[in-house]
């Protein structure tokens, strides 16, 4: 019982690192690409295409790391709490990473669509300020899917301790 409860813990861990370090590497990496890349329909359609292959490999992986996290807490000897905080944790990611490319991805893709591109519009229009509001809700959801996965990181690290 122990080994199983090891291996799962340790597919658990692979797991939210994987998604998780992406998420985060997307982060870090965005605003330097932004200042990089000069045309901003170009950046926007990168940053459409990584945030669709990150959102399929996080549904993935925090599938796994919940399943895994939820087998744990009915084998296990008394982390039962730990085990159910981090498996919802991974779920209310998945439900924000769901959000995201169900309701804000579709309406920042529309929003920019109907500029034609961003250089044929002042940044005062109401379809660019409309954009940027949709871009600060993206990067709060996104942001609260990461910060959940870090919690679920931090609580299986708090477990090993245990």
């Amino acid at each position: 019982m122990a080994i199983l409860e090891g291996s799962l813990g340790a597919i658990e861990a692979c797991a939210d690192a994987l998604w998780v370090g992406a998420g985060a590497g997307f982060a870090f990496s965005s605003p330097i690409t932004f200042h990089l890349v000069e045309d901003r329909d170009v950046f926007s359609q990168i940053t459409g295409q990584t945030l669709d292959r990150l959102t399929r490999v996080a549904y993935v992986a925090a599938s796994v790391a919940a399943g895994a996290a939820f087998v744990r807490s009915v084998l296990g000897d008394g982390s039962r709490e730990n085990d159910l905080a981090r498996a919802s944790a991974n779920l209310a990611a998945i439900c924000l990473f769901r959000y995201h490319q169900r309701a804000i991805v579709p309406a920042m893709a529309e929003t920019q669509r109907s500029m034609g591109g961003f250089r044929e519009v002042a940044e005062d229009d109401p379809r660019r300020i409309a954009y940027r509001a949709l871009h600060k809700r993206s990067t709060r959801v996104f942001g609260g899917a990461l910060l959940l996965g870090m919690g679920a990181l931090a609580l299986a690290a708090f477990r090993a301790v245990d």
